[in-house]
């Protein structure tokens, strides 16, 4: 999606987001987190739902608009961004960003913004290393990959072996003749 590779040359935290106008709902979004702090716990994503009355849905076709604005999440917390919106007779695609790019104002208040805290991880699996923010796995506290989604132990138990006898499940070195170490003696 070009989305993607728009949000990419974003100066900063950023998104692009483009919003179905007549069901109100953002069908696909991109969104640049913060170089140093990371992503906002105030961003469009995709099958988010606009308030009815909200200034992006209310662009005719063909108009467009450049100024700040705030988001809000459906739980009431918003942060404001200037935003560049082109709008069709379908959609409105918009440019959020936390830098004025376009001069909507000549005095620029600073704007408060909270970001995400959870850790940031690094983890290896699917043959490469990761780093992401979440938190790890309650039973081996290791990051879940972002490619497959899974833990250590998750990736471990896909390995195992069931024994025939008593069913349970083993490292596959254990398990000889579909028998466990305790079933064999």
């Amino acid at each position: 999606m070009c989305a993607i590779a728009l949000a990419k040359h974003l100066p900063g935290l950023g998104a692009i987001a483009i919003i179905d106008r007549y069901t109100g709902t953002v069908t696909h979004a991109s969104v640049k987190p913060d170089p140093e702090q990371g992503w906002p716990t105030v961003f469009p994503w995709r099958d988010q739902k606009l308030t009815e009355g909200h200034p992006l849905l209310n662009l005719t076709p063909g108009a467009s608009t450049a100024r700040r604005l705030a988001w809000r999440t459906p739980w009431g917390t918003q942060a404001d961004f200037y935003v560049d919106a082109v709008s069709d007779d379908k959609r409105a695609i918009v440019v959020f960003c936390d830098l004025d790019l376009w001069n909507v104002e000549q005095f620029h208040a600073p704007i408060q913004r909270d970001f995400d805290s959870r850790p940031l991880l690094t983890g290896s699996c699917c043959g490469t290393t990761f780093e992401r923010r979440g938190y790890p796995c309650s039973n081996c506290g290791q990051p879940f990959c972002p490619r497959c989604g899974d833990c250590r132990c998750e990736r471990d138990a896909k390995r195992e072996v069931v024994c025939t006898e008593c069913f349970l499940q083993f490292q596959p070195h254990l398990v000889v003749d579909g028998l466990c170490v305790d079933c064999r003696s």
